[in-house]
C-alpha cells in the first residue's frame, strides 16, 4: 500500500496506474462509434463495445481484483514502520488497566484488516471492482 516502501512496491504501483489508465483509454475509446458492433443479443438495441474492449476490461479488472486481494489478505502482517499511520493504534489489554502499566500491543489481524478494508481509498477500490462481478453472476 505504501509505495515507497520497497522497489516491489513500486513496480507494483506503477503497474496499476499503467492498467488504470489502460482501461481509463479503453472505456473512452469503446464509446467511438468505429468501436461499436451491434447488439448480437438484440438486433434492435443500441451498438455495444466490440468484444477487444470487453477483453481489456476483464483482464484489467482480474488484474485489479487480484491486487486488491493481496493487499486486503496481507495487510494483517505490514510492518508497523510502513503502515498508514491512521492505522497505527494500540490495544490495552484490561489486565494493564488493572495494574497501572499500559504495555502496548499490536492489534489483532483481523481488527487490522477490517480497519484497512473500510478506509475510504479501499472501499472505493471494492466499488469499482464488484459491479463487473454482479454483471458476470447476472449474466448481463
Amino acid at each position: 500500500d505504501e509505495p515507497t516502501s520497497s522497489k516491489l512496491s513500486l513496480w507494483l504501483a506503477v503497474a496499476v496506474m499503467g492498467l488504470i489508465l489502460v482501461s481509463s483509454v479503453a472505456f473512452v475509446a469503446a464509446t467511438e462509434p468505429a468501436a461499436r458492433r451491434e447488439n448480437p443479443d438484440d438486433d434492435e438495441g443500441p451498438p455495444v463495445p466490440k468484444t477487444e474492449f470487453d477483453l481489456v476490461e476483464a483482464i484489467c479488472i482480474i488484474a485489479f481484483t487480484v491486487e486488491y486481494l493481496a493487499r486486503v489478505l496481507t495487510v494483517w502482517a505490514s510492518r508497523e514502520e510502513v503502515r498508514p499511520t491512521s492505522i497505527n493504534y494500540v490495544i490495552i489489554s484490561p489486565k494493564a488497566l488493572t495494574s497501572g502499566s499500559t504495555p502496548p500491543r499490536p492489534p489483532p489481524p483481523l481488527g487490522h484488516t477490517l480497519h484497512y478494508i473500510t478506509r475510504p481509498m479501499n472501499m472505493i477500490d471494492a466499488i469499482a471492482i464488484i459491479p463487473f462481478y454482479i454483471e458476470l453472476a447476472s449474466g448481463s
